[in-house]
């Protein structure tokens, strides 16, 4: 006798692949080591790639604020020459500008020099040193990087040359390269030199501007991409910036000096006259000894002259 059995239409026949499904729902696998280990590098992966374009976002936005320019109103001269340790800016040699303890300070020098370029003789020619500054934030990663006086470089930057413009070409100059072996000199990285342009820093008049971009001779060299800024005490000793343009230019650059060998402004000797800084309640406007004089003379012949109060 054969028995037959009716399914009903609406019952589901039970498979071990759906009683599976339903149990992977109801209790998921724990993740397995290699799962979890992959979660946790692509955080440290996050968080290397947050690390190294923050923190040289940071530095350079710290070393932009350091070489802003000085507190409208205040008196930049004298803070400069606070800074630098001198009585007059015309008595600064290579030992006050080596003795800048900060960016801060140089800053103020530097935006002090653009007020007093129309005064000052600047158009450089010959042959120059230079020397970095191991100030603000790039002078000490290069500092750190290059070493002092560019001791870990086998043929470390040394100075600058300054060709005058002439009927035919434009004022341009380069780069002086000197192995630190055999003391031989290498010249690379030309640039156009444009005088009494605005500053890249300040936008004030009375800067040197060095167009590495605009000279033809340099290629894809990545020095065509630099910009460089200068500001001078007088045409033998003068303070610069140097940085690519796409990061900044001179308002994110690497400070340096610029200097003539065999000048009094190269003199890095001590003075013998110790400096004293002005108080605060100092008279600045004190007349000087030659002052008195003439007011004594005039005095003599023309008489002291009356005060309001005096009838």
């Amino acid at each position: 006798m054969v028995k037959i059995k009716i399914r009903n239409k609406n019952q589901q026949k039970k498979t071990p692949h759906t009683t599976q499904h339903i149990s992977i729902l109801l209790h998921p696998p724990a993740p397995t080591a290699s799962r979890a280990g992959q979660r946790h590098n692509m955080g440290l992966c996050k968080y290397l790639c947050a690390a190294l374009f923050g923190i040289p976002l940071c530095l350079a936005l710290l070393h932009v604020v350091l070489l802003a320019p000085p507190t409208p109103g205040s008196d930049k001269l004298r803070a400069a020459e606070k800074a630098l340790k001198v009585q007059t800016m015309g008595r600064v040699r290579m030992y006050h500008v080596k003795s800048l303890r900060s960016l801060r300070d140089f800053s103020t020098v530097f935006h002090t020099l653009g007020g007093r370029a129309k005064y000052v003789n600047t158009n450089l020619e010959g042959e120059y040193r230079v020397q970095r500054l191991n100030l603000g934030v790039w002078g000490q990663v290069a500092a750190w990087v290059l070493g002092d006086d560019n001791k870990k470089r086998t043929l470390p930057w040394t100075g600058q040359r300054f060709v005058p413009s002439t009927s035919m070409t434009d004022a341009w100059g380069d780069n002086t390269y000197t192995r630190t072996t055999s003391g031989q000199q290498s010249r690379s990285a030309s640039f156009f030199v444009n005088y009494d342009e605005a500053s890249h820093v300040d936008g004030g008049p009375g800067s040197i501007v060095l167009d590495y971009g605009s000279h033809g001779g340099n290629g894809r060299n990545p020095t065509s991409f630099l910009v460089g800024e200068l500001r001078c005490f007088n045409q033998h000793l003068c303070l610069g910036l140097t940085g690519y343009w796409f990061t900044g230019g001179p308002r994110n650059g690497i400070p340096y000096v610029l200097y003539r060998e065999g000048t009094v402004s190269a003199d890095e000797t001590p003075p013998k006259v110790r400096y004293v800084p002005p108080t605060d309640d100092q008279d600045l406007n004190k007349p000087t000894k030659m002052k008195k004089k003439r007011i004594e003379r005039k005095e003599k012949i023309y008489g002291k002259k009356k005060g309001r109060g005096d009838l």
